[in-house]
């Protein structure tokens, strides 16, 4: 009886490690396929980085050969929010749903843009940097702004709330285009054709104008 259950243990803890090493080597396959980032890559401010997931909500993904995957906002979002007093981001070890609230955006003027989860996982890491210098949201969104390191409970997929690469582009400018229209004509251009956004421009909103754009770009 002993040695039935030696064996059964045996085949319980290789067939164990035979799933996790499949499941590693699917998402290693999956961030090779997106890409990734390379080291030293330029990023063009204005502009969606390659290798990345795009949620609607403006948010992003960024998986890693070695499983995990970064989670962090679009220049767009954090420029909205309006000069940053604060990010609110939960701790190490919660389990997150998507779709369950990720992190929220404090402005100066005490707006707040919550986002929510654009994947199911576990966090792993949170960035603390940016815990002390919120700012980098804004001037460093897919770099050392990133705001949360996950362990995904699954391979993220492209579906309804994952843009294909054909249409990241469209949906950046036509955000452009919805924000430059509510904007003054002087930094309207600042936000257009490709430009660099104007830092914290949700600021120059009234609050109404703010909250009507937050419905209809942010959508939790």
């Amino acid at each position: 009886m002993t040695a039935i259950l030696v064996v059964a243990s045996f085949l319980f803890i290789a067939t164990l490690r035979w799933f996790l090493q499949a499941k590693q080597v699917r998402f290693a396959e999956a961030a090779r396929a997106l890409g990734g980032i390379a080291l030293g890559m330029e990023i063009r401010p204005g502009q969606p980085p390659p290798g990345f997931l795009f949620h609607r909500g403006h948010t992003w993904v960024h998986l890693h050969e070695s499983g995990l995957a970064t989670i962090g906002v679009t220049e767009l979002a954090s420029n909205f929010a309006g000069n940053l007093s604060r990010v609110e981001i939960p701790r190490d070890g919660v389990r997150l749903r998507k779709g369950d609230s990720a992190w929220t955006l404090v402005s100066e003027k005490h707006r707040q843009l919550e986002q929510s989860m654009p994947i199911d996982g576990k966090v792993i890491a949170v960035n603390n940097q940016l815990l002390e210098n919120p700012d980098l949201a804004q001037s460093s969104p897919y770099e050392n702004g990133w705001i949360l390191r996950v362990r995904p409970k699954k391979q993220p997929v492209l579906n309804t709330d994952f843009l294909a690469d054909s249409a990241i582009k469209a949906w950046f400018d036509n955000a452009r285009d919805t924000i430059a229209s509510r904007l003054s004509p002087a930094m309207g251009t600042v936000a257009q054709d490709g430009g660099e956004w104007l830092t914290a421009f949700g600021d120059h909103l009234d609050d109404e104008e703010w909250e009507n754009l937050k419905r209809e770009l942010f959508p939790l």
